[in-house]
């Protein structure tokens, strides 16, 4: 899966000259430091990448990795989210008071499964959890807080073994939106033909 996701991503840059403005309409990407709760070895670090693709307004589907290097642990993951304005959740009349716009906010509820790989030992895994983010520009969007259950790991063989193994992770991070760039790649990438004239004749106007 991840040779996959490396293989998806460096086609995508290859055909950026073509297909800059369509192909990166919908498509993110996120980056996130992560708190990993690991039960009685305490929180450890992690970091938490993806790739995204917004399918409809609210809905986006994407691949998730979650490395956890201090225990050797690596989630792979299918993830489905949906997403809604702060204001939708808290209501109108609450939102009015607000000193801030609320309909600015996106708050998103994901949930997926994969595998998780541990010491070499494959297991199946899921997640599923809640977060929320501040728009800080065109194309960058600050992921404030995420806080996901986390099932399956361990060293225990079998698929499902572990499956009701579980752990909790808090992240803060970036996501970028590929959109607002696809016109600067296309600026850069498409040559611009330059009007010549000849004997009082512009060939190209």
């Amino acid at each position: 899966m991840r040779h996959a996701l490396r293989l998806a991503i460096i086609t995508l840059f290859c055909t950026l000259p073509a297909f800059a403005q369509s192909a990166l309409s919908n498509a993110s990407i996120s980056g996130s430091f992560t708190g990993f709760s690991a039960g009685s070895g305490g929180w450890q670090p992690a970091v938490l990448a993806s790739a995204s693709y917004q399918v409809t307004q609210r809905v986006t589907g994407a691949y998730w990795e979650i490395s956890v290097p201090s225990l050797s642990r690596n989630y792979n993951l299918g993830v489905g989210t949906y997403t809604l304005p702060l204001s939708s959740l808290l209501g109108k009349s609450i939102s009015s008071k607000l000193m801030f716009d609320a309909s600015a906010i996106p708050v998103g509820f994901s949930a997926g499964a994969g595998e998780v790989v541990q010491l070499g030992i494959t297991h199946a895994a899921g997640i599923a959890g809640a977060s929320f983010g501040i728009p800080v520009s065109e194309s960058t969007t600050l992921n404030v807080l995420e806080i996901y259950g986390v099932f399956g790991g361990g060293h225990e063989s079998g698929v499902f073994s572990n499956i009701s193994s579980s752990s909790f992770t808090m992240a803060t991070g970036l996501t970028v939106h590929l959109a607002p760039l696809g016109a600067q790649f296309r600026h850069r990438f498409v040559s611009k033909k330059k009007a010549t004239v000849k004997l009082g004749h512009c060939e190209q106007c």
